[in-house]
């Protein structure tokens, strides 16, 4: 998976996670402890990314610029990178419930992000919601 898919999954999924502890809801142990190691380490390497991204279930993100943020920090840091890795393959596993209309939002987001290449493989971000994580090429033209 190409690292902005990867961020994209890694910010729905804190996004997600919060939403649903403030709602009292639980999360699976996997995805809640590979959730908790990402954060913390964003809060060494990028302290403002990692408060935007932690307080985006209470206030609007530019979500296009927080992947894009996350993507630099993960190019330049291999621990986040590999946390990002980890937190991805649990969420394959566990699941989140609310993943997939967050993930839409992230997809949207970065469409009309001017920071995002012309082309940029959207698809990837909506399939994985979607549970259709086999994809190997799909480029979409904006």
């Amino acid at each position: 998976m190409e690292l902005v898919t990867s961020a994209a999954v890694a910010i729905a999924t804190i996004v997600g996670t919060k939403a649903l502890e403030k709602a009292g809801q639980k999360v699976g142990e996997a995805v809640y402890d590979r959730t908790t190691s990402l954060l913390s380490s964003l809060k060494k390497e990028s302290p403002e990314t990692a408060k935007t991204i932690e307080n985006a279930a209470q206030e609007p993100i530019d979500y296009g610029q927080a992947v894009l943020e996350l993507e630099a920090t993960a190019k330049q840091n291999p621990e986040v990178q590999k946390q990002i890795d980890g937190l991805v393959s649990s969420v394959k596993l566990e699941g989140l419930p609310n993943l997939e209309g967050i993930l839409k939002e992230i997809a949207t987001a970065l469409e009309s992000h001017p920071g995002i290449s012309e082309t940029y493989n959207i698809e990837k971000v909506i399939n994985f919601a979607k549970g259709d994580i086999h994809i190997k090429e799909q480029n979409i033209t904006l």
